[in-house]
């Protein structure tokens, strides 16, 4: 098994999941502001799926068809199809990450950054977590049920043949 394949499939699966949820609730709740944060639930999805475009950049050169602009908030139903075009690109990008060898320049916070191509990968992963699991506080803090998106539920929906009866 590849591990990197597999965490991205994780990854990949849990974004698209609380999106769906995501879209099932009312407008004010996406507006309503995540816990510890100055950001909707919708700027926060729409910050990550943003913020995912600019590792795939930095890792393979080449930009995202449709770019989401920093601060820009897309709706759910925007994100959606954008996110899975991204997907793609990423599994794509994995298909060739043994080609790669990225640079990430200097900035002021760190020094230059070289052979970095697994680092984008974990960064997107962890990344994508840490902002999951403030939506998911947030919608639990408002008493609605969150979608199952860590580890054991992904494994059934991917591997167990009856695992839609399960979620």
């Amino acid at each position: 098994m590849d591990l990197l394949r597999e965490l991205f499939r994780y990854h990949a699966w849990a974004a698209l999941r609380l999106i769906d949820a995501c879209i099932g609730y009312p407008p004010a709740i996406v507006h309503e502001i995540v816990v510890a944060t100055d950001r909707s639930i919708l700027h926060i999805l729409t910050h990550l799926v943003g913020t995912e475009q600019v590792y795939l950049e930095t890792l393979t050169g080449e930009a995202a068809a449709d770019t989401i602009r920093r601060g820009e908030v897309l709706s759910l139903t925007d994100l959606r199809p954008r996110y899975q075009v991204q997907s793609r690109r990423w599994d794509a990008a994995l298909e060739r990450i043994a080609d790669l060898d990225v640079t990430i320049p200097a900035d002021a916070a760190r020094p230059a950054m070289p052979h970095a191509q697994n680092l984008l990968f974990m960064q997107m992963i962890q990344h994508g977590i840490d902002h999951r699991t403030q939506i998911c506080t947030t919608l639990q803090t408002l008493g609605l049920e969150a979608p199952a998106i860590d580890g054991w539920a992904y494994w059934a929906a991917a591997y167990q043949a009856d695992s839609s009866s399960k979620q």
